[in-house]
């Protein structure tokens, strides 16, 4: 596939294809009409700037664009109350949360963390349902979390020193009659997830080891949701527990914004919705760093790529007959990150599995946001605190890195700087 097509046919163009013609042109630089093509890896020169994930993939038809257009209009729509916002919601619209289609920061005003919900006791009622909203219609919203960090001191192999932040979350204000832990949640980057969704079930499980039979310390679990006479693979948000892209996003507008479908989003808005963000194109990477094959070499070499699998097959999000060969270096599946990076203190062994985050445009994520925040809760300030965090089945690769001397180092990070 050419890196760069025509959104158009270049013969006579009919009515819409006029009508997308004057629609792209008004958009103008930072549509998400102008992509960088699909594959990662392919031989060009990607625009690195804050709009680099506001791409949607280059061979979509018309009406798909138009779609994308009205899509992203509702993306960025600020909902009031009288369009069904609330009452008690974290945010008004989607791109509150997803910054310029990336990651939210917690920090700079830009996107809050989100707070999943659990009972402390292992209790099934939430009085607060499962998600804390933080705002509200009504005046103050069910609680707010304070955030302080601990720092964590150590050395590498070769005495380099390093700190992480420990952090501390603290429920305030909400009158609940149970004891509740906090699931923190920084909003994802969007980017190429119409692709993963096209990557067939049996692929997913060819790699899921849950017993670690082969005995390499890597397990991979499969997050099956629903009843088990009809269960489906969950592969989208932290704990890959949507098996959609369209549960996923009805499951934010409800949670996050209160928002109902069909009631208050109809099927065709949220249609729009599932369109635009299923076509957003992952940048490509910038392979033409000094560093960067060294850097692969040694992701692969260190067992990264154990769970963050450089390239899967998938179909085309717009053609569903046509297989690509994407990268974007996640398994898809659940793996035990170790009690560090569990939720609630450790208290349930699920507590500390996630699902693989992809990679791709990672080294893009503070030309996007304008800082760097790695892993479920952005507690990680760059790519050497996130790996330094890892544990349980990643136990040996970060061990691996602390062991690597300064210039190896060097390289590795290059590589993650540079997909």
């Amino acid at each position: 596939m050419s890196p760069r097509h025509s959104l158009v046919n270049t013969s006579t163009p009919s009515a819409a294809s006029l009508i997308f013609i004057l629609l792209v042109e008004s958009l103008g630089a930072s549509s998400p009409l102008r992509t960088q093509g699909m594959q990662s890896h392919t031989p060009q020169r990607p625009a690195v700037s804050d709009k680099a994930f506001g791409h949607a993939l280059p061979h979509a038809d018309t009406e798909q664009f138009l779609q994308v257009i009205h899509g992203k209009a509702l993306f960025n729509r600020s909902w009031t109350q009288s369009q069904g916002l609330g009452p008690h919601f974290n945010a008004s619209a989607c791109a509150d949360c997803h910054f310029r289609d990336g990651r939210g920061a917690p920090d700079n005003g830009s996107a809050p963390l989100i707070y999943r919900l659990e009972r402390a006791d292992g209790g099934q009622h939430l009085p607060l349902g499962p998600q804390l909203q933080e705002r509200s219609l009504l005046g103050a919203g069910e609680g707010w979390v304070s955030v302080t960090y601990k720092q964590l001191n150590g050395q590498l192999a070769d005495g380099s020193p390093y700190a992480l932040l420990r952090p501390r979350y603290t429920l305030r204000a909400a009158q609940v009659d149970a004891p509740l832990t906090l699931g923190p949640r920084i909003p994802p980057a969007l980017v190429g997830l119409g692709l993963l969704e096209g990557v067939p079930v049996g692929t997913i499980l060819e790699w899921a080891d849950p017993h670690d039979q082969d005995g390499d310390g890597v397990s991979g679990r499969a997050s099956w949701q629903g009843d088990p006479t009809n269960r489906q693979l969950g592969r989208f948000g932290w704990r890959a527990s949507q098996t959609s892209l369209k549960a996923q996003i009805a499951g934010a507008l409800r949670e996050d914004m209160g928002l109902q479908t069909p009631r208050e989003v109809s099927p065709a808005a949220l249609s729009r919705l599932v369109t635009y963000v299923r076509l957003l194109a992952p940048p490509a990477a910038r392979v033409e760093h000094p560093l960067y094959r060294v850097g692969q070499s040694l992701f692969e070499a260190i067992g990264c790529a154990s769970c963050h699998r450089p390239t899967l097959e998938a179909s085309d999000p717009v053609d569903a007959s046509a297989k690509r060969t994407i990268y974007p270096y996640t398994d898809l599946l659940l793996h035990d990150l170790g009690p560090a990076l569990g939720d609630g203190e450790g208290r349930r062994e699920q507590s500390r599995e996630w699902r693989t985050a992809p990679l791709w445009g990672l080294g893009l994520l503070p030309v996007v946001n304008g800082e760097l925040r790695l892993l479920h809760d952005g507690r990680a300030r760059s790519f050497e605190q996130a790996i330094l965090w890892h544990g349980g089945e990643a136990d040996g690769s970060r061990e691996a890195y602390r062991q690597l001397p300064a210039q190896q180092r060097k390289a590795l990070l290059a590589f993650l700087r540079s997909i």
